[in-house]
């Protein structure tokens, strides 16, 4: 069973109020950064469903940053070992995204997915 997408009830800065709104905004513009960081205690896979880059591994307690991502990009961000569910943490300033993963209880459903719009909203699911 998939888990249920999260909509989160905070809205960026200057958006209108629609039902589902970005957690976070960057100017798409501009160029961008994505600072992901492993809070967890496992060893994390992350890629795009475009294939920007190959999926590549992120050790427990690590951080990468991504650069030269087109929009919209969908990042998925998985755990190696899938017996574990993950949450986002996302927040965006200088339009530098900041993704910081920490890990949930088994039986809790997670998120899989950060996605980028290209009029900039990002949106977690």
């Amino acid at each position: 069973m998939l888990p249920a997408i999260q909509v989160h009830a905070q809205p960026a800065a200057n958006s209108q109020a629609y039902p589902w709104q970005p957690i976070a905004r960057i100017n798409p513009q501009k160029p961008y950064q994505v600072h992901l960081v492993n809070q967890t205690g496992i060893e994390l896979e992350y890629s795009s469903t475009t294939n920007e880059f190959p999926p590549r591994r992120l050790v427990a307690g690590n951080r990468t940053v991504l650069t030269q991502l087109p929009l919209p990009i969908y990042l998925l961000i998985s755990p190696v070992d899938s017996r574990f569910n993950l949450k986002y943490s996302v927040s965006a300033a200088n339009n530098v995204v900041t993704i910081k993963v920490s890990q949930l209880p088994e039986d809790r459903p997670g998120s899989t997915t950060v996605n980028i719009q290209e009029t900039g909203g990002i949106y977690v699911y």
